[in-house]
């Protein structure tokens, strides 16, 4: 009798697990870029050019501007860590030419590479957004390109008229191992403006939200993209 009793007893538990839901895989993290806000902070350095990124003849002068931040990024209620740094070569590092990311009235394009380090609640979840290299982005006819395009002013000197950033997923890791980019890609698009202004709020920003020539101008900046983590997947 009670080994009966424990053998319906076992079924009865069977039957039951068997009936229970199947847990729902996780929602997928959206990352949209064109509603981002962020706080960051950030210093400035500037490093001797190597040989190998000189075309012409070597002046141990001329240098690389460099810039660090960190602070967070928000996409909707979702706070990551976020780490940037970019690189600008500062004197010959510009070329002639009307550049495929510029306008037509432009004539050269001074390049940028940049990168930048999210990470999730845990340091094991993280992905990096990185643009092209220097050397890539000196090619006129790329059209994933990042850096500032720049046009002939009356006074005989050039001046930036448009900034372009253009980011592609280069590492995932973790449970972000599965992430993409939906479409192109991320991108930065800063027009220049003619307004000066004093607020905080455009100084040391996690993309470039003016040209860099004075903090205190203030240009048109859109972000653009949309990174999915696909945690159903990798979890």
């Amino acid at each position: 009798m009670l080994k009966k009793t424990l053998s319906t007893a076992v079924a009865a538990i069977a039957v039951s697990t068997m009936c229970l839901p199947v847990a729902e895989a996780k929602e997928d993290l959206i990352l949209n870029f064109e509603d981002m806000s962020y706080d960051f902070v950030g210093w400035e350095s500037i490093q001797p050019k190597s040989r190998e990124e000189y075309s012409g003849d070597y002046d141990p002068g001329e240098v690389n501007g460099l810039k660090y931040e960190q602070g967070t990024m928000k996409f909707g209620k979702k706070t990551v860590d976020a780490f940037r740094t970019t690189k600008s070569p500062w004197g010959r590092g510009s070329v002639e030419g009307n550049h495929v990311v510029c306008d037509s009235t432009d004539t050269g394009f001074g390049p940028i590479e940049s990168s930048i380090l999210l990470r999730g609640d845990t340091q094991k979840n993280t992905l990096t957004l990185s643009t092209p290299s220097l050397e890539e982005s000196r090619d006129l006819a790329n059209p994933y390109a990042s850096g500032w395009c720049y046009t002939q002013h009356p006074d005989g000197y050039g001046y930036g008229t448009k900034l372009v950033i253009n980011y592609e997923l280069r590492n995932a890791t973790g449970k972000w191992r599965c992430a993409y980019i939906e479409d192109q890609g991320v991108s930065h698009i800063a027009s220049r403006g003619g307004d000066w202004t004093e607020d905080p709020q455009h100084i040391n920003q996690p993309f470039h939200s003016s040209f860099g020539f004075d903090r205190r101008e203030r240009g048109e900046a859109n972000h653009f993209g949309t990174v999915v983590i696909n945690r159903s997947t990798c979890f």
